[in-house]
């Protein structure tokens, strides 16, 4: 099978953790996605973030359009391209349009499809990098826990966390 992954992505992405962006879905795929769990959350008259864990839980095994999200040849392709077939979606947990703030954080959080989170055991050389390659940083939080963590700008307004590995 062809390699859904350029030579570059997959260097950038064993440089830097991460690929991003990846486009995957047509834009009417995303609709039906989109269209499925607003048509669940009017359902349950409340949106998912908001409903027990035991529903955003496993969210591949209770919604067959997220079966096939994760199960989309795309996302499979690109996947496969990074860590090698044979791949089996143990759990999936989604958190949508839930907004905190925790007490030193000033912009507001969502969690969900547009926030990723990634660790980094070089902290400092991975800020570095990112700034090397102007990447815009929109929050550095204060230490906690012996951990550091800032939120980057990536595209299509998604937020990624980078957190330092204690």
């Amino acid at each position: 099978m062809a390699r859904a992954l350029s030579d570059a992505q997959l260097a950038r992405y064993h440089e830097d953790g991460f690929l991003c962006p990846l486009p995957a879905l047509s834009p009417a795929e995303a609709r039906d996605c989109r269209a499925s769990l607003e048509a669940f959350e009017a359902s349950q008259g409340r949106p998912l973030g908001q409903l027990p864990g035991q529903l955003r839980a496993k969210t591949h095994l209770l919604f067959p359009w997220l079966a096939g999200l994760v199960r989309h040849p795309a996302v499979l392709a690109a996947v496969e391209d990074l860590i090698g077939p044979d791949l089996l979606v143990y759990h999936l947990t989604m958190w949508i349009n839930i907004t905190t703030l925790i007490d030193t954080q000033q912009r507001e959080q969502h969690y969900g499809l547009e926030h990723i989170a990634v660790d980094t055991d070089d902290y400092p050389g991975t800020l570095a990098r990112l700034r090397a390659n102007s990447v815009r940083i929109l929050e550095e939080l204060p230490p906690a826990n012996s951990r550091r963590v800032c939120f980057l700008e990536a595209p299509d307004g998604v937020q990624i966390e980078v957190i330092e590995n204690a």
